[in-house]
């Protein structure tokens, strides 16, 4: 990709050389320093980006097969980082990424199995985060 802005060329090769970086094994927010663990919030959040920029079906694919391991262990809930480094804690932005980056992968590269591979990960997701959220 390139555009007739060396600035904006720069920043291109900038963000692609940032995700190779940070996609070794499971996307990690920065390499830089010695905690290099798969924020779920991150990796959904940059994930159209990733998308756009390279090839990273199988990589999110493997990523999120680990997703539901951990959620099959954790009733629905998805944890902050994936794999689980022993802190299970769950929120809207990482959890939803059970159901935002598959979404993502059929809207960028059409292929409806991957919902059908996620579809017990997005709904195990959607139902833990209804059951907590109760009357509210």
């Amino acid at each position: 990709m390139k555009t007739g802005s060396d600035l904006v060329n720069q920043l291109i090769s900038n963000v692609r050389w940032g995700l190779k970086c940070n996609f070794v094994d499971v996307p990690t927010d920065c390499p830089q320093r010695d905690e290099r663990m798969g924020w779920t919030g991150d990796a959904q959040v940059f994930s159209p980006t990733a998308m756009y920029l390279e090839d990273t079906y199988a990589f999110y694919a493997k990523y999120l097969y680990d997703m539901a391991k951990e959620q099959s262990v954790l009733g629905g809930k998805v944890p902050h980082v994936v794999p689980s480094c022993g802190v299970e804690d769950a929120a809207c932005v990482w959890g939803d990424a059970a159901c935002i980056i598959p979404w993502n992968l059929y809207l960028f590269y059409g292929d409806k199995s991957i919902l059908e591979d996620q579809f017990v990960s997005m709904k195990s997701w959607v139902d833990y985060i209804t059951k907590v959220d109760g009357d509210n």
